[in-house]
């Protein structure tokens, strides 16, 4: 997996154009997503002119998505969808069933007035796209939509719109998420768990899981546990390391190598110390197996340890 791949995944399958265009990275694309390419395909839109709000909640579009099959496994049938027209924060609410104002309320708009609330309904497409995708990339059960539902506004809100430099979750709520926080949806994870005996020392003190969404107030994970409960928490470890795990100066050293690195791994690899290896790999390379390297470098390094820890 490419880093740009990986950013792509990690946002919640957001678009390559708004990533270099309104987080300024220079991403290259070297195939597309799949997913997105099933999930994201429409017909053609209406064309409408809106006037943007001068302040936040000046003006706020709420709509109703549903009912969505399957349900839940909490029950959920619905999402309710809020955004702001000033800010463009966006959120997405699972519910379980229609109150009875939105009941009057869906009865009182006519389906032709959908070009008039074209805002909310663009919204809406792009979080059930982004829903489609995650769920098509990452495997997961699509009983868990109601968790994704809230990783694909959270995702979505960290991109600027493109009248603004600043993300609309940094305009709405004034404070920033670290892209280093976002991981792509599915990814094994191990978390710490509190042992039943306390003073038991040779229990493991951990668990495998998979990430399935965000808290963002107090900056944790949701892990999908192997028995099926949903746990929050701060003390992870991802299986499946991330390029961006890794130091600067490694990333920068193997980004300018040329190596045929298929060569490199049948016939030198396995014998190569990881110094050996990064002067090996100085000569010529190819950016397509940099994440293969730079695993292959992190595991030999995890060995090295656990041989010293064995002596």
């Amino acid at each position: 997996m490419t880093s740009a791949e990986l950013l792509h995944k990690s946002l919640g399958h957001v678009s390559y154009s708004r990533l270099r265009k309104n987080l300024g990275i220079p991403l290259k694309i070297e195939k597309t997503c799949e997913s997105c390419a099933i999930s994201k395909i429409t017909r053609g839109s209406f064309k409408s002119k809106h006037r943007r709000a001068s302040k936040v909640f000046e003006e706020v579009h709420l709509d109703l998505m549903g009912p969505i099959w399957p349900p839940s496994r909490n029950g959920h049938r619905y999402i309710l969808t809020f955004l702001d027209s000033r800010s463009r924060f966006c959120s997405a609410i699972p519910l379980k069933h229609k109150s009875n104002v939105f009941q009057q309320l869906t009865y009182m708009i006519d389906i032709e007035a959908k070009r008039q609330n074209g805002l909310a309904e663009r919204f809406n497409r792009t979080i059930i796209e982004s829903l489609r995708s995650i769920l098509h990339d990452s495997g997961m059960n699509s009983r868990l939509w109601n968790e994704l539902a809230r990783v694909s506004s959270l995702t979505i809100n960290q991109i600027p719109s493109h009248k603004s430099k600043k993300s609309p979750f940094e305009v709405f709520k004034n404070q920033i998420l670290p892209l280093s926080y976002f991981h792509p949806i599915g990814n094994r994870v191990s978390y710490l768990i509190l042992p039943e005996h306390p003073h038991s020392k040779i229990k493991p003190k951990g668990s495998l899981g998979h990430l399935i969404g965000y808290k963002d107030e107090l900056q944790s994970l949701h892990i999908l546990a192997e028995d099926g409960k949903i746990i929050e928490t701060k003390h992870i470890d991802f299986l499946r390391k991330m390029l961006k795990a890794y130091p600067k100066k490694l990333k920068r050293i193997l980004m300018k190598s040329k190596i045929n690195l298929m060569e490199l791994a049948k016939k030198k690899l396995p014998q190569l110390k990881p110094r050996k290896i990064l002067k090996k790999i100085l000569m010529k390379t190819t950016t397509r197996w940099l994440s293969h390297i730079l695993q292959e470098w992190h595991e030999i390094q995890q060995q090295r340890k656990m041989d010293n820890c064995c002596r």
